[in-house]
């Protein structure tokens, strides 16, 4: 639920730097009165010469505009959007490289950020000499910071105080506001230094990626501007949160966290157009702060990543309170009169309709405004409900007596009642045409299909059904599953593969086959004493699979991918990380990366990569791409087709669906 940073661009969005026009898009002035050494010269006659002079590059013309800006941190944002472009990694590169965002200006050509230093002091303008005094302040390379310093102390332009100053420039105040799930906050740095006046970065960070900044860009107010907006704003919202003072050590911790998160595991993370082009800049803002500050708790960990950050209290509680008040409702007057039929479906209503009221509810004042119950009779129950037409209908019934059950028991006016129950009269044949509404079965689907999975963790049995189905697809591709074996020399299949990315996608290719061949090409002795302890156990030590039929579904997976979701070979990330994803996939798919018998383990895959940890994060994408099972919360890796799993593995799913089928009951 990152609600948060969507609030504060929408309150902050109309004083922010940038958010129409991009960089070098300032609107030029007609009306401007020309240079006053230009009106003491006679006409200028242009000289044709092979070179351009480099004062009228589209480079040097976007930095003066930058520089002759009102808002004092122009130039400053408009440098680390151009020493980003030069230090992120291109999309179709491993190294570093022009990034995304706004180009640096019209013919900037690719080169490395030394190139560009030397460039700049190459060429004695105003602007190559403002945006050298930035890049002392932003670069940590010491040796290329005092090679600036050594130049700019020859340089004698004439410039404003919070250019030759910038590496004072720090933060004052620091505020905080915190989505109280713990998914987002949102943080407000009143930046302060020579020459900068009311200029606030605004710093979004999401927990749910794992406490990565997401956005940060300049407000061109006083953070004192900003709270009063926000303020006035605010309580017109829902859900009204308020924004808290932060220790500026904290305020530190958290940037430079949130900073170095996101250039570990950035996969999935938004961009926007200042982001992460004021990177280096809001860096630089938070160097002088104190250190040893407190970041975020769950630094590096994404909600779905295999860790213990969930909150199992919490939920427990919150089921717990929900059981006892909805037995409290059927006990009570409003509830007796309940139709016990439809075995017992009434029952499961007020389960449901409690847990709605736990969660959203004061617990200590259950009123139920009008909105809230429009939310539920319009959102949550025609997707949770049994379809079933009797049953389905039967949900306003239960919710109207929950409702005066609700307010009896917490003494609310009459007129609270009123609105409430007109709101559900107004909503209820909304509610019933929904019931077969294709947006409303498909979610219906979903919402089964986790309540399935949840299920399958307390009944083997079922987690057995389900890993089958979800393995090859329907029922009936399991029913008619066989073990012919893929193909063994079949190519990389590039028809509808875009062009701008069949370059990129060959490259993954040639790593996704050298590492089948790596991994399974040769016969891989086990130690014979873990032969002899699985034989202890009466396990058969399997012959390692055909690398080859690995190889094909690799193939046809990565086609797939490329041509679903041709984004993911067009964003920054390195090939090998991409195909170590593809890989991982793959062998989990098929059983074959594994530290059970026969298997590899994913450290030895990834070690083959030169890599480290695991690619899960990075395979989800592609997961999506292909319409595959989420496969989250199981241990298994579900492709939902079975022509992208081998011979080898269809032979065993083949065995354990004839053993279900066989089992007794």
């Amino acid at each position: 639920m990152p609600t948060i940073h969507n609030r504060a661009r929408r309150l902050f969005a109309p004083a922010r730097m940038w958010s129409d026009r991009g960089m070098s898009k300032r609107p030029h002035n007609p009306r401007r009165q020309p240079n006053r050494q230009a009106t003491r010269r006679g006409p200028v006659r242009r000289r044709h010469t092979e070179f351009e002079d480099p004062a009228n590059s589209g480079l040097i013309r976007s930095i003066r505009e930058a520089l002759r800006s009102d808002a004092p941190m122009d130039l400053a944002a408009h440098a680390s959007m151009l020493l980003s472009a030069l230090t992120m990694p291109r999309p179709d590169a491993d190294g570093p490289g022009p990034g995304p965002g706004p180009s640096p200006g019209p013919g900037m050509p690719t080169i490395t950020l030394h190139e560009l230093v030397e460039s700049f002091i190459g060429v004695p303008l105003a602007e190559t000499t403002a945006v050298l005094h930035v890049f002392a302040a932003y670069l940590t390379d010491e040796l290329l910071g005092a090679r600036i310093r050594r130049e700019l102390a020859t340089r004698r332009h004439p410039l404003p105080e919070h250019v030759t100053r910038f590496a004072e420039v720090g933060v004052a105040r620091a505020m905080i506001l915190e989505d109280p799930e713990g998914t987002a906050a949102e943080l407000l740095l009143e930046l302060a230094g020579a020459g900068v006046r009311d200029s606030t970065m605004a710093v979004s960070i999401s927990f749910v990626l794992g406490s990565i900044v997401t956005d940060a860009f300049v407000v061109p107010e006083s953070l004192q501007t900003l709270l009063q907006r926000y303020a006035e704003t605010a309580p017109k919202l829902p859900d009204t949160l308020a924004f808290r003072p932060l220790a500026l050590a904290d305020a530190r911790a958290y940037v430079e966290q949130g900073i170095a998160a996101y250039d570990i595991d950035s996969e999935g993370a938004p961009e926007s157009e200042t982001w992460p082009g004021f990177r280096h800049l809001l860096a630089a803002v938070v160097r002088g702060l104190p250190a040893g500050g407190q970041g975020s708790p769950t630094l590096g960990q994404r909600w779905d990543d295999d860790e213990d950050w969930d909150s199992d209290d919490l939920w427990d509680a919150l089921e717990s309170a929900a059981g006892e008040l909805a037995h409290d409702f059927l006990e009570s007057r409003q509830g007796a009169f309940l139709d016990q039929s439809l075995d017992g479906y009434d029952h499961a209503l007020a389960h449901l309709m409690a847990s709605a009221a736990v969660e959203a509810l004061d617990p200590d004042d259950l009123i139920w405004p009008p909105e809230h119950v429009t939310g539920i009779i319009e959102h949550l129950l025609p997707v949770t409900v049994d379809p079933e037409p009797e049953r389905y209908a039967r949900a306003p019934v239960v919710l109207e007596a929950f409702i005066r059950f609700c307010h009896a028991d917490s003494d609310a006016p009459a007129s609270a009642t009123r609105a409430a129950l007109a709101a559900l009269k107004a909503a209820t044949p909304r509610y019933l045409e929904r019931r077969t509404d294709p947006d409303v079965v498909a979610e219906r689907e979903l919402i089964h299909r986790a309540s399935l999975r949840e299920a399958a963790h307390l009944s083997p049995s079922l987690y057995r059904v389900v890993r089958l189905t979800w393995s090859v697809g329907s029922q009936e591709a399991l029913e008619a599953l066989d073990v012919v074996p893929l193909p063994v020399e079949e190519e990389l299949d590039l028809t509808e593969v875009p062009a701008d990315i069949v370059d990129r996608v060959c490259r993954v290719a040639a790593l996704v086959d050298g590492a089948w061949e790596a991994l399974f090409g040769s016969p891989r002795l086990l130690p014979p004493e873990r032969v002899e302890a699985f034989r202890e156990l009466g396990v058969q030590v399997p012959d390692p699979p055909d690398w080859r039929e690995l190889r094909t579904a690799a193939r046809r997976l990565l086609a797939r991918v490329a041509r679903q979701d041709p984004a993911i070979f067009r964003r920054r990330s390195r090939d090998d990380t991409t195909a170590a994803a593809l890989v991982w996939i793959i062998g989990r798919a098929n059983g074959v990366l594994s530290a059970w018998v026969g298997g590899v383990e994913v450290a030895t895959m990834m070690t083959h990569f030169g890599l480290k940890g695991s690619p899960s994060q990075r395979a989800e994408s592609m997961l999506r791409a292909i319409g595959a099972p989420d496969s989250q919360g199981f241990m298994d890796v579900f492709v939902g087709t079975p022509d992208l799993l081998i011979s080898f593995y269809r032979a065993q799913l083949i065995d354990e669906r004839d053993d279900l089928t066989e089992a007794p009951g």
